[in-house]
């Protein structure tokens, strides 16, 4: 995993993550202010083709969101 960015995110970044966690069933119910202090501490990663970024069952650190691309 690769961090590309951690504090300068595009527009369309910030509306992508922000219109994820509008709709994210645990995180909907945070205000305007709350979310733009999550988007402000997320980073930027690229993932290499075929890598695991996570196995199924297994405790989680972390909230993804997929920009582009798929995974299995």
């Amino acid at each position: 995993m690769t961090l590309i960015n951690k504090h300068n995110r595009t527009l369309d970044d910030y509306q992508i993550i922000d219109n994820c966690l509008q709709h994210h069933f645990f995180l909907r119910i945070l205000n305007r202010s709350a979310r733009n202090e999550i988007i402000k501490e997320m980073s930027l990663y690229s993932i290499d083709k075929d890598k695991t970024l996570f196995n199924q069952n297994e405790n989680g650190n972390f909230f993804y969101i997929i920009k582009e691309g798929k995974y299995q």
